[in-house]
C-alpha cells in the first residue's frame, strides 16, 4: 500500500506520482508485468480509490488507462476493455481509449454495432486540431468499414467520399 496515515499529503501524492512514472517506463520499456504491479499499486491504494480531488482523479484515471494499454498489447481484452471503460468513467472525452475500444470491439469481440459507437465517440471527441489531422482519418477509414459491414452502404460511402475530399 502506498499511502500511509502517517505520511504528509504532499510525501503522499509524491509517492503516488512515482509509482506511476516507474510503471510507464516500464511499460515503454516491455515490462508488462511490472508495469501491471504498479499500476495495480496505485489503483488499489485506499486513499486513491475514494478520492475527489482532480489530481488525484487523474492518477486513477491514468492508471487505468495504462492498464488497458498494457493489457491489450499481453492480449488479455477482457482487462483491457475493463480498464479503458473505467478511463472513461472518469473522463469520458479520449479519443485515444475511445479509438482503442473501438479496435477491441471490431478486430476481437466482433461486436460492430458496439465498434462503431466507439469511433463514432472517438471522432466526436477529438480536438479541432486533430480532426484535421491524420488521427481523424483513420477513425473515419474505420467507422466506413464497419458501417459496409453492417450493410449500410449509404453511410460507408459518405465516409469514403470525406476520406477523399480531406486527401
Amino acid at each position: 500500500m502506498l499511502s500511509n496515515p502517517d505520511i504528509t499529503e504532499e510525501l503522499r501524492d509524491e509517492r503516488l506520482n512515482q509509482k506511476l512514472m516507474e510503471a510507464y517506463q516500464q511499460k515503454q520499456d516491455g515490462a508488462f508485468y511490472e508495469a501491471l504491479q504498479g499500476y495495480t499499486a496505485v489503483l488499489e491504494d485506499a486513499f486513491l480509490k475514494d478520492a475527489k480531488i482532480e489530481k488525484h482523479v487523474f492518477m486513477r484515471y491514468n492508471a487505468h488507462k495504462n492498464c488497458g494499454e498494457v493489457y491489450e498489447k499481453i492480449e488479455n481484452l477482457h482487462l483491457a476493455k475493463y480498464h479503458y471503460t473505467q478511463a472513461l468513467k472518469i473522463k469520458q472525452q479520449d479519443s485515444f481509449v475511445w479509438t482503442r475500444l473501438g479496435h477491441i470491439e471490431f478486430d476481437h469481440f466482433g461486436d460492430l454495432k458496439l465498434a462503431q459507437a466507439c469511433f463514432d465517440a472517438a471522432a466526436k471527441t477529438l480536438s479541432t486540431l486533430e480532426k484535421r489531422g491524420m488521427k481523424m482519418n483513420a477513425i473515419l477509414k474505420k467507422l466506413a468499414e464497419v458501417s459496409f459491414l453492417l450493410y449500410d452502404f449509404r453511410t460507408s460511402e459518405s465516409l469514403v467520399d470525406t476520406l477523399i475530399r480531406r486527401c
